[in-house]
């Protein structure tokens, strides 16, 4: 019996008729379904995919036709309150679109995200905005590199060419946090991030690194990786201020890490900014609420949602008319948002006022 991947497996895609024909997917896309295309242009397309044995199957028509005015967009995290935005701003877009948005939810396991992005073409989505929990899972690739309708990837980079992507610049914010605690005197900062199997975490931590040494500062036991959970935020900011020489300021690059380094420095007794500075992630309007309202790696959230729905519904409709297989690459800022959880770092002066 065969398994759902190898039913993709080995069979002759729309983007195959394409190549052999000498045309674009588009083209050969209204080739095969009655489009507005020369005689002899069809007949070319035709010749094409009789030679490759290619049969269309009901996914790629809906695409053309509009059936089912359903878009899928997988997650790897609903819970988590900056997806649960992406996905609103994401939804509000699509919906004014005229489309119904299929939610699918992996829990970070890459077993099921392979599954769930089959299932959802079963399902007859017209497209996908994907955001994964692995880049490295090139069987996830693979998958997604069969489907006959347009993906756009989300803050994500997959090895699939024709892929649409909306991207955020990491390094913009993260440079600026650096600068600003750097020019207010630190010459300790630690960081807390997440795993360097996705483009936000691998983009945080060179630009970080790049920033520092920069400044002088790069010192490799300041950085501490790991899960993008409270739990590793709190004890990754507990390894951090229990060193021998502690850092002055932290900085946390993920909203549930924050919120961990936030327990973390009230467990350990510092003062924000008296003992140590701290620079966060996550609510703008929460993190405003703190006592003292914390300085934020500030990103358009919900924009990026949109954005990526935006991106979508404009390759659906322009599919028969324009070829859907030129990736389009939509870049969004971040930058920092600056508080009162930092300032010059006190307590290293008081420290050093007492050595002398």
């Amino acid at each position: 019996m065969r398994s759902p991947r190898n039913r993709f497996a080995g069979r002759p895609r729309l983007r195959d008729v394409a190549e052999r024909a000498g045309v674009a997917v588009s083209t050969a896309s209204r080739a095969l379904n009655r489009g507005s295309v020369s005689d002899s242009l069809r007949t070319r397309v035709l010749a094409a995919a009789g030679e490759l044995g290619y049969r269309p199957h009901s996914q790629a028509l809906s695409l053309r036709t509009g059936a089912t005015k359903t878009v899928g967009f997988l997650v790897s995290d609903i819970a988590n309150p900056i997806l649960g935005r992406m996905v609103r701003g994401a939804a509000s877009y699509v919906d004014a679109g005229g489309y119904g948005l299929l939610l699918a939810v992996s829990e970070g396991y890459v077993e099921r995200e392979r599954s769930l992005v089959r299932m959802m073409y079963e399902r007859r989505v017209d497209g996908l905005i994907l955001s994964c929990s692995d880049e490295s899972d090139l069987r996830l690739a693979e998958i997604v590199r069969e489907l006959e309708i347009p993906v756009v990837l989300l803050d994500r980079e997959l090895p699939v060419a024709w892929a649409h992507r909306v991207l955020v610049d990491h390094r913009q914010g993260i440079v600026e946090a650096v600068d600003h605690l750097a020019t207010l005197g630190h010459r300790r900062i630690g960081f807390v991030g997440g795993t360097l199997v996705i483009r936000p975490g691998r983009e945080r931590h060179q630009a970080f690194k790049a920033a520092t040494v920069l400044h002088g500062l790069w010192d490799e036991q300041l950085v501490q990786l790991g899960p993008l959970t409270p739990e590793f935020g709190r004890l990754g900011a507990a390894t951090l201020l229990s060193a021998p020489d502690p850092p002055t300021a932290l900085i946390a690059t993920d909203n549930r890490q924050s919120t961990g380094v936030l327990l973390a420095l009230v467990g350990s007794g510092l003062q924000m900014p008296d003992d140590i500075s701290f620079v966060g992630c996550g609510d703008v309007e929460a993190l405003a609420l703190h006592n003292p309202p914390i300085t934020i790696l500030n990103r358009p959230v919900e924009e990026l949602g949109a954005e990526a729905a935006k991106l979508l519904l404009a390759s659906l409709a322009t599919a028969t008319t324009d070829p859907i297989d030129r990736p389009v690459t939509r870049v969004l800022g971040s930058h920092l948002l600056i508080r009162k959880s930092t300032d010059f770092p006190r307590r290293a002066m008081r420290t050093a006022g007492a050595i002398r």
